[in-house]
């Protein structure tokens, strides 16, 4: 079976700051995965990345058989329908607090020397009574 989403040594810089650097996952299907991480640790970095809003500096980035860091402008859109993408906004959930919505699994506080984005990732099963 093919990983849904792989990185493979990939790199992404902003000039001289480096984004993420050497990375190097794969999301199997049926994985539920949270990225959690403080802010500047690469997170929005790596989904645009799956999205194919950015390319990488170096490394190869695969969504369901696509090579993302050799697509076409012409094809990002071909992606992006077999891409689901939720964005955060305080209104889809207007009743609830942040730490509601984040509550474990996740991590509520980081280490403050902490520059990295934690990846959680767990199998996901339907349950029998649903």
């Amino acid at each position: 079976m093919r990983s849904i989403v792989e990185f493979s040594r990939v790199t992404r810089a902003y000039g001289s700051r480096i984004a993420l650097d050497d990375v190097s996952l794969a999301l199997e299907p049926g994985e539920l995965t949270f990225l959690v991480g403080p802010s500047g640790a690469g997170k929005s970095t790596l989904l645009k990345l799956i999205n194919r809003e950015l390319r990488p500096s170096h490394g190869e980035v695969w969504v369901d058989g696509i090579a993302t860091h050799k697509l076409k402008p012409s094809r990002i859109s071909e992606l992006r329908r077999r891409v689901g993408v939720v964005f955060q906004n305080y209104k889809l959930l207007p009743r609830l607090t942040a730490l509601a919505i984040a509550a474990p699994p996740f991590p509520t506080s980081f280490p403050a020397d902490s520059s990295s984005a934690l990846l959680w990732r767990g199998r996901w099963s339907p349950s029998p009574h649903s």
